[in-house]
């Protein structure tokens, strides 16, 4: 099964734009403004344990649309956010695409949101078999 979330367009040297359904993550949409970063935490569930874990910090928010494709742009408060366009390092393309394949994604808002830090997975993560299974 394919996720409809999606690569495209490249940023600077080693980024690519990712399109995110909000529907495929938790979280509350009207918190998100263009600019900020966020970080990105995994929830799977099996065995009758669940496990959550960092998945990666200072992830930049490039773009919010709607339903309809239309740019979000901060002053606008009606709006409901649909899809996130986050600019992601490629080498962390496939980590994020499996980790939707096998469990919740949630964002969260760190205090430093708008510090300028550059992404990075979580190596220490309980998920590093993820990282490890995308490079293959």
């Amino acid at each position: 099964d394919e996720s409809k979330d999606g690569v495209y367009l490249k940023r600077e040297e080693g980024y690519v734009s990712y399109d995110l359904f909000i529907d495929d993550i938790k979280v509350n949409p009207s918190s998100l403004i263009k600019g900020m970063s966020i970080d990105l935490y995994l929830t799977v569930e099996n065995d009758q344990q669940i496990k959550s874990d960092l998945l990666f910090d200072h992830v930049k928010i490039g773009e919010i649309y709607d339903k309809d494709g239309k740019k979000i742009l901060s002053s606008d408060t009606v709006s409901k956010a649909y899809i996130l366009t986050l600019n992601l390092q490629e080498e962390y393309v496939g980590i994020l695409n499996e980790a939707l394949k096998i469990g919740e994604v949630s964002l969260i808002v760190p205090e430093d949101t708008y510090e300028d830090q550059v992404t990075s997975f979580n190596a220490e993560s309980e998920f590093k078999a993820l990282f490890e299974r995308s490079q293959s």
